[in-house]
């Protein structure tokens, strides 16, 4: 599924459609995600935490293969890091799920 966002986003709107899509239940959980959540002792609540006091802190990267951009969402408690790309104003695509 392409984006439909071609641009990159400001950190602070990419946030906010996080927090949107996360707490609306818009998501794309890949089944990539779904593996590394179970590993690592991650659950559905970290993740809400995440969206709530998460901050995207880096610039958005192009993936590697799809081109989309990617951000990454982290907070200290939960000590939890997604990465994901916007498909749309309200809805997003969990990449990676990495727990320190």
């Amino acid at each position: 599924m392409a984006s439909e966002i071609g641009k990159p986003l400001p950190k602070g709107q990419a946030r906010a459609i996080f927090r949107r899509a996360m707490l609306e239940g818009s998501c794309v959980w890949t089944t990539h995600v779904r593996q590394q959540m179970k590993e690592r002792g991650v659950d559905n609540n970290d993740l809400l935490a995440l969206a709530r006091i998460g901050l995207v802190l880096n610039s958005p990267e192009p993936h590697p293969v799809t081109g989309e951009w990617t951000y990454r969402m982290e907070s200290k408690s939960p000590e939890v890091k997604v990465v994901f790309t916007v498909l749309s104003e309200s809805r997003i695509r969990l990449l990676t799920v990495i727990a320190d």
